[in-house]
């Protein structure tokens, strides 16, 4: 996204690029060996989940250039950015929390219904224990000062290398929980998703050290 939309060569070396596709391999495996194998033992709707976290991929390196357009172009800094990107975010997702229902766990199907939106779902938890949205509060609070965070490493760094970083964070939460939580899949399939994560997260430091000792010589 960052090459196409941004209309100029990327400063990425040939062995960097390999390092992405290294990654890129390395949370394919992961998907394969929890779905079943490469014979697809798991359900449509994990597939389909699947397609939707490539789609969300392709969504956030958008955004992510987006805000590198904004910081670098606009001269935007990274609060402004978040602050204007925030309003319609919340707007079109309230839109979209208050018209579409969906399926609820079994006991809130039980006491409420089969399925229900996400407004509904305010409305019950206000009714219940308003103090919850305390902390609801607090986590939007949290994520703005993250996305703040996440925005002034994509002016001052790169998308690419800011997309790569987190990728590497969800790669490292994954391998404290089959650690700690003891979640591998049984057999080889857990062999797989093991040695991936931890390819994952070499690929991520190796292209942080050869692209480090690049710029540097320069």
């Amino acid at each position: 996204m960052q090459t196409l939309l941004q209309g100029k060569k990327q400063d990425i070396s040939r062995a960097e690029w390999a390092c992405m596709f290294v990654g890129v391999f390395c949370a394919t495996a992961v998907v394969l060996a929890q779905s079943g194998g490469p014979t697809g033992k798991a359900s449509f709707a994990y597939f389909f989940g699947v397609a939707i976290s490539v789609t969300s991929l392709f969504s956030g390196g958008l955004d992510f250039v987006f805000k590198s357009i904004l910081g670098t172009s606009v001269k935007l800094n990274a609060v402004d950015t978040t602050c204007y990107m925030a309003l319609p975010v919340a707007l079109f997702t309230a839109i979209l929390g208050s018209l579409l229902s969906k399926p609820v766990s079994a006991t809130w199907a039980a006491a409420c219904a089969p399925r229900m939106t996400d407004l509904a779902v305010f409305s019950q938890l206000w009714q219940v224990n308003p103090w919850v949205f305390k902390f609801i509060a607090l986590s939007g609070v949290l994520a703005f000062c993250y996305n703040t965070f996440v925005t002034f490493l994509i002016v001052k760094l790169s998308p690419a290398t800011a997309a790569f970083a987190g990728n590497f964070n969800k790669a490292a939460t994954i391998m404290l929980s089959l650690v700690i939580f003891r979640e591998l899949a049984p057999g080889a399939r857990g062999v797989v998703i093991l040695c991936a994560v931890l390819g994952n997260i070499a690929a991520f430091t190796t292209y942080n050290v050869m692209r480090k000792r690049r710029l540097s010589s320069k």
